[in-house]
């Protein structure tokens, strides 16, 4: 599964709002040419930021003019709201909330299925699955749960043979579909995946999930092409989720198209801070007292001084898009949730196939700071610490990433290397020399080239479209680096 559709805009019935787009037919793509410079959407800040205020204006009048800020169908609302935003501990929240007011109220059902999913917590959603089947056995809800569940377990085909009956009690189940299209996916059954995203599609045809969903899939079966396109026509129908970019910076490292992956995965980041600066104005504005509140604790208070303080070389590297004059190290340093990790990695990998080293080693430290018990984060901390010739503390982060994985051949290798090359006198090797022996060495054994990748593997789930396959595959760390070079 992967995330919400709109973890960064849920349309219908688990987004807010989003304006139907066509998008290309698959014969009218573009030359490959064309594709590999595809723009990146051009939105106006503003406008998304002034529909983004109102939104969270109308639901403070609800609260406070109208008194229903306990009504089941506006904190139902408020969920999607706080999932539209990434902020899965919240929106279960309010779903919990909605569900002791009215525990049938169908608004909030597959919300709340989805989020407990995105936050791993198995028993209470195999509580909620047993209750939605003895309230609703024959409701697509509630085998849609029991699916969730199985697919949390890494029980593909149960979750298979659970999603596709719900598809049969309700054909028209969008969520159902992109759900049953991620079990075939998680099993390796690409065919049968992208005919169930492509159901979806047809039934939601305004919506890009379907469309980010067949994208990934493409990619995770390295049709680079197709995927290109399904992503880029994604991105077009929402220019404002986090994900599509994320995806699209992935194809475009696969294709070694570096420059472009680091312009696709800063946009991504700075999409995801431009939100929760909007939500922390909102806040402050409100006194914290409104339904679309922040609780989980990514906030400007979570802002980790070490990385907002990197100003000289960040003014040399900011990338300019249309979410505001937002500095990139100040993007890395508000993501406090690791759910974007693997993007922040990614855009370290693609920092450095650019020889952008110091750039490469901030997102590798954030990396390890969201994720410290994932061993190649650690390893390509210390790989790029080695390419900058800083030996000592190379040695320290190959030693961290082999303590969480001892049978790593890429840490064990160089971190032999390293304690030889501090033994030796000085410079015995030019910079040069020395980066393209290291290189050589990251490409025989082929370091990170299985990492760099969509977000699917960390999947949260799609509340707008049930649940989401983010593949946290990484980006190729590839090693020719000509990859780390």
């Amino acid at each position: 599964f992967g995330i919400n559709q709109n973890e960064h805009n849920q349309p219908s019935p688990f987004t807010i709002s989003e304006t139907p787009v066509g998008f290309a037919k698959l014969n009218d793509v573009k030359s490959k040419d064309d594709d590999d410079d595809a723009k990146i959407p051009a939105e106006s800040s503003s406008s998304s930021m002034t529909e983004s205020d109102e939104i969270e204006e109308a639901f403070g009048r609800l609260r406070l003019e109208h008194q229903l800020g306990e009504s089941a169908d506006v904190l139902a609302l408020a969920a999607r709201r706080a999932y539209a935003l990434h902020r899965l501990p919240l929106a279960a929240h309010y779903c919990e909330e909605a569900q002791k007011i009215d525990p049938l109220c169908p608004r909030h059902q597959f919300l709340h299925v989805v989020t407990l999913f995105g936050l791993e917590r198995k028993q209470d959603l195999f509580y909620l699955a047993h209750q939605l089947v003895d309230a609703q056995p024959k409701a697509a809800v509630s085998w849609f749960a029991v699916g969730c569940y199985y697919q949390l377990c890494g029980k593909y085909d149960l979750a298979q043979r659970h999603f596709g009956r719900s598809t049969r009690l309700d054909a028209r189940c969008v969520e159902a579909w992109i759900a049953f299209g991620c079990a075939f996916a998680a099993a390796d059954e690409s065919d049968q995946a992208l005919a169930a995203f492509r159901a979806a599609q047809r039934l939601h045809s305004s919506g890009h999930h379907p469309m980010l969903y067949m994208g990934m899939e493409y990619l995770r079966t390295n049709h680079l092409s197709l995927a290109g396109h399904f992503l880029t026509a994604g991105s077009r129908l929402n220019s404002y989720d986090p994900l599509s970019f994320n995806e699209l910076g992935v194809c475009a490292y696969r294709q070694e198209r570096y420059h472009k992956a680091v312009e696709y995965f800063i946009r991504a980041l700075k999409l995801h801070a431009e939100l929760d600066i909007q939500a922390e104005t909102q806040m402050n504005e409100e006194g914290g007292k409104y339904l679309g509140k922040t609780c989980n604790g990514s906030g400007i208070s979570g802002l980790n001084r070490k990385f907002g303080s990197r100003n000289r070389r960040d003014r040399k590297n900011v990338i300019t898009t249309n979410v505001g004059n937002i500095s990139d190290s100040e993007c890395i340093a508000r993501c406090t949730d690791p759910f974007w990790e693997p993007t922040i990695f990614n855009l370290g990998q693609s920092y450095r196939k650019i020889h952008h080293y110091e750039e490469a080693k901030l997102c590798f430290e954030k990396s390890v700071i969201l994720t410290p018990g994932h061993a190649p984060s650690h390893a390509a901390l210390g790989f790029t610490r080695h390419l900058m010739g800083d030996i000592d503390g190379a040695i320290e982060s190959y030693h961290q990433s082999l303590s969480i994985k001892p049978d790593d051949a890429f840490s064990n290798e160089m971190l032999n290397r390293a304690l030889n090359e501090s033994l030796m006198n000085p410079i015995t090797l030019s910079v040069t020399e020395e980066r393209a022996a290291l290189n050589t060495t990251a490409s025989r054994l082929s370091f990170g080239s299985s990492r760099v990748g969509s977000m699917r593997d960390r999947s949260a789930v799609d509340s707008s479209m049930a649940t989401e396959q983010s593949s946290h595959f990484t980006l190729d760390c590839s090693g020719s680096d000509e990859s780390m070079s």
